[in-house]
């Protein structure tokens, strides 16, 4: 049975086959990932992988699939009105959902969310977003596409959910945002999340 040094020591041994057939120098200790980067390495990717939640009408939270590095926490309010009891949520570092590119900034996080039909009550909820991209020398903004209803919009059909998030503290990865599922509503459309680095 295979233990899990003796599987790195086995991945270690092909990779140094693979370069010595390839004409690439040798593989040495220094040059392979250290243990910490082994083990993200071996983590199953979830990118564009469709997760289900179970929701409530009390309210929640769910941790968003991780992808390529990026995750989160979504907190909903309680207090809502959910048809459907499931969230079906996407997480993509590309844009496989039609929305148009943003204004100015580069996309760099997508994720898309569909349930059956919810109305959000207003809250002090907060979501959270962690990757390693996430810079303290920039600034970030979210756009939603697809509210039926939202906290900025006042004639329907809604533009798109607009805010700036912010930046990390230095020397961290992570942004706490207000909820933009605060007094917002869905209907038969994927809520799609755009992040976008300024």
């Amino acid at each position: 049975m295979f233990t899990r040094m003796s599987l790195v020591a086995l991945q270690a041994l092909v990779l140094a086959g693979c370069a010595a057939s390839s004409g690439s120098p040798p593989l040495t200790a220094a040059s392979l990932p250290s243990t910490r980067t082994q083990s993200i390495l071996m983590q199953p990717d979830a990118c564009d992988k469709t997760k289900s939640f179970g929701t409530s009408n009390r309210g929640g939270s769910f941790t968003l699939p991780t992808c390529a590095g990026w995750t989160g926490t979504i907190t909903y309010p309680g207090k809502t009105q959910i048809h459907g009891r499931r969230w079906k949520v996407i997480s993509s570092v590309s844009n496989n959902f039609g929305v148009p590119p943003p204004a100015s900034g580069t996309a760099i996080f997508y994720v898309s969310m569909f349930i059956l039909q919810a109305g959000f009550m207003q809250s002090s909820e907060s979501d959270t977003i962690t990757s390693r991209m996430l810079d303290s020398s920039h600034t970030y903004s979210l756009m939603v596409y697809n509210f039926l209803f939202d906290d900025q919009c006042s004639n329907t059909p809604c533009p798109p959910w607009t805010t700036n998030i912010g930046s990390p503290a230095p020397g961290q990865h992570s942004i706490t945002f207000p909820s933009p599922l605060s007094e917002a509503d869905s209907q038969a459309a994927p809520l799609i999340w755009q992040f976008t680095q300024n």
